[in-house]
């Protein structure tokens, strides 16, 4: 029987046919999750942003993060595990911060907030992070930090009136992370290790290809826009098996969604669409998320030798990347 358990719980699973299947079924390659209390796993990730215009010959440089962590399984459950995610070295670069006059070591001090702090989660039986228990420590490793970003952008030559707006988007930020649900606060605080165990107990024949769609939030407020994904085995033998995963957003969901935002702000704005509104609306028209995920998982446990993820967002004439490497250190 072919698998593919996705990260996305809402996922629906497609499972194509391929040719070279026609006639018989194929045997399934099969990389269980495997742990048990105790077991210990370091990784080592390295993340890098970049914008581009569409006016630009090259990418502008983002904001960089180099961290090594520690997961420890702390207890096998039935239907998953409790496991806790240490953060043992951080640090970065921010190009953006730095242009504005924030010194290297606030820039540095902001890097390094997340050493020492500690993750208690509990997954699925593929390891993939479902929701943080710990939550009220880890919102305030979050509100140190902004209040830290808060404090350095204080210090720095920007405009005054350029620093108001950024404070109040910090405020905005801790008032949105302060009212998400403990599951809705996973996705976002356990962004990188979301996308380290994403592709993780994956049975699937070799060659063959499986569908599935899920929901994203839309960046103007309407009703969420569909992306499509494919997954497939590109290799495997004794030793490793290398999962790929593609994903783009369905143009036609998307045009629904920015379709039901225009008729709605018309209809409150006797037949004009609000100008404060009309840019993003306009860059809806050519808006894409495409995700590239390339994922090696060792045969032996199932727990990934090394992850490879991209993300690229397009918004009028705005592409925004951003890439995560994710290498096992044992």
């Amino acid at each position: 029987m072919t698998r593919y358990r996705p990260l996305f719980a809402f996922a629906l699973l497609i499972v194509s046919s391929h040719p070279a299947f026609a006639e018989e079924e194929p045997v399934a390659v099969s990389v269980p999750f495997l742990a048990e209390a105790g077991k210990t796993v370091r990784y080592r990730l390295e993340r890098t942003d970049t914008t581009q215009a569409m006016t630009d010959s090259a990418p502008s440089p983002g904001p960089t993060l180099s961290a090594e962590s520690t997961f420890r399984v702390l207890e096998a459950l039935p239907d998953g595990y409790r496991v806790s995610m240490t953060v043992d070295t951080a640090n970065g670069t921010h190009p953006a911060l730095k242009k504005v006059g924030v010194s290297d070591d606030a820039i540095a001090n902001l890097s390094r907030l997340g050493e020492g702090s500690t993750v208690v989660y509990r997954t699925d039986q593929a390891g993939n992070p479902l929701q943080i228990e710990n939550l009220d420590e880890a919102r305030g490793e979050l509100s140190r930090a902004l209040g830290t970003m808060k404090d350095a952008l204080g210090g720095s030559n920007m405009p005054a009136e350029a620093r108001d707006v950024m404070s109040r988007t910090v405020d905005g930020m801790l008032r949105l992370y302060a009212g998400l649900t403990p599951a809705q606060a996973t996705q976002v605080l356990m962004a990188s290790e979301i996308q380290l165990f994403t592709l993780g107990g994956i049975e699937l024949p070799e060659g063959q290809e499986a569908e599935f769609e899920q929901e994203v939030p839309s960046p103007v407020g309407g009703p969420p826009i569909k992306m499509k994904n494919r997954i497939w085995i590109s290799s495997a033998d004794d030793q490793q098996v290398v999962v790929e995963l593609r994903s783009g957003i369905d143009p036609e969901s998307a045009k629904a969604s920015v379709q039901i935002v225009m008729d709605s702000l018309l209809k409150q704005h006797g037949g004009k669409i609000p100008e404060q509104a009309r840019a993003a609306i306009e860059n809806m028209e050519n808006f894409s998320i495409a995700d590239s995920v390339t994922t090696t998982l060792r045969r032996s446990d199932g727990w990934p030798d090394k992850v490879t993820s991209e993300r690229k967002v397009t918004s009028g004439p705005v592409v925004k990347s951003q890439m995560r490497v994710f290498t096992r250190l044992d």
